[in-house]
């Protein structure tokens, strides 16, 4: 296949392929590796425009489109396969674990600063997430409840619908805190909910 213009070599997230790879647990020789190309190639990507064909192997290792490397779109997984469930709703490939790290590449946090991000915005303690825990939603196969994935949602900007891997826009619909005050409201006993309302009117 022919190599790719240089006008959109110039828009390949170097970076991001950097950082996916470093994320999942690989180096770049080895994500090379995985992909079948050489280190050298893909080390010269941040020269020279690299082969439609090797681009796709490397996405596809990484688990993202060609478009979201080249820069097309802010969306990891425009143009990605999808499956249907049994209730006939579509959702993306990607596990809940895998849409967190692409998240967090995407925002270039840490499980650390993404820790730091979160409990920055959860004013009242409740959550109580930290690195260990962000850890345990990359490596052990857990979800958060409710409040924690509104949080981490708003910590990244990005919709709590695409974090848990359904096939809806990455960016969020509505404002990240406007998310965050709707789950404590509803988390209250109805009382407290009449109360609130009642200082609002």
């Amino acid at each position: 296949m022919k190599a790719l213009t240089n006008q959109d070599n110039q828009f390949v997230r170097f970076d991001q392929i950097t950082y996916l790879a470093h994320f999942q647990g690989m180096s770049t020789a080895e994500l090379a590796q995985k992909a079948g190309i050489s280190h050298a190639t893909l080390l010269g990507w941040r020269k020279r425009s690299p082969r439609a064909s090797h681009l796709l192997a490397v996405a596809k290792v990484l688990g993202v489109s060609t478009d979201y490397l080249l820069k097309r779109t802010d969306d990891p997984f425009a143009h990605n396969s999808e499956r249907k469930h049994g209730d006939g709703e579509a959702t993306c490939a990607a596990t809940f674990a895998h849409r967190l790290q692409v998240a967090m590449a995407a925002e270039g946090l840490n499980q650390s600063a993404l820790a730091a991000r979160a409990q920055a915005l959860d004013v009242q303690g409740l959550s109580k997430i930290s690195a260990s825990t962000i850890y345990s939603y990359l490596h052990g196969g857990v979800q958060p409840k409710q409040y924690r994935l509104n949080l981490l949602a708003a910590s990244l900007h990005v919709n709590a619908q695409w974090l848990l891997g359904y096939n809806v826009p990455m960016a969020a619909t509505k404002q990240p805190v406007t998310n965050l005050l709707l789950s404590k409201v509803e988390a209250l006993p109805i009382e407290k909910q009449k109360s609130l309302l009642a200082l609002l009117d």
